[in-house]
């Protein structure tokens, strides 16, 4: 599965639990054989060239493979909270993830399914931009109208479409009603 390109033309592909590189018909193998028992959830590229990947089974924000252009693979650490709380964002399970300039952006709840989030990473640190109730407990809200990013009622689209100083989420996850897209600023609100 190919997901995205690096500044050097090199194709970045997941296959047989393994990140691979795809050049002039060459392919070289970007982490070893260590997921290949589990194999891979979604991964993108972001505009660095850093590649990140979800492990299939181990969908926690702390579990993402970061697979930097030069250096070794590694766990993503970030730093962050949840609004209103203490809890960090690094216990979220990943649902979807789309490139965000140095970064990447997600799609994520809580475990236990109580709120779902759009967050994004940019190094070490995660920033809430979005927060929704329940997907059981949300409302499907009319287009066209302006609903609080930390308090949204809405049922969260399922995924995150970056559209310059906005993303806009879109769709939804099997078993959820239709609801209209979402544009969401691409900064974090004041008070996050």
């Amino acid at each position: 599965m190919p997901i995205g390109a690096r500044p050097d033309g090199s194709l970045v592909v997941l296959d047989a639990g393994r990140v691979w590189s795809v050049r002039d018909g060459h392919a070289s193998a970007l982490t070893d054989t260590a997921g290949a028992a589990d194999g891979l959830g979604p991964g993108i590229v972001g505009g660095a060239g850093t590649a990140y990947v979800v492990p299939a089974g181990k969908n926690r924000l702390d579990a993402v493979r970061v697979v930097p252009p030069a250096g070794r693979t590694h766990a993503l650490h970030v730093t962050g909270h949840l609004p209103g709380g203490s809890a960090p964002v690094s216990g979220l399970e990943v649902y979807t993830l789309a490139p965000a300039g140095d970064g990447f952006y997600a799609t994520a709840g809580i475990p236990d399914g109580a709120a779902t989030y759009l967050i994004r990473v940019h190094g070490t640190a995660a920033d809430v931009l979005a927060a929704f109730g329940a997907p059981g407990k949300a409302t499907t809200c009319a287009a066209g109208h302006p609903y609080p990013a930390l308090g949204n009622p809405c049922v969260m689209p399922y995924f995150a479409l970056p559209l310059g100083e906005r993303v806009l989420l879109v769709g939804q996850s099997a078993g959820q009603a239709p609801g209209p897209a979402l544009a969401v600023r691409a900064t974090a609100p004041p008070g996050a």
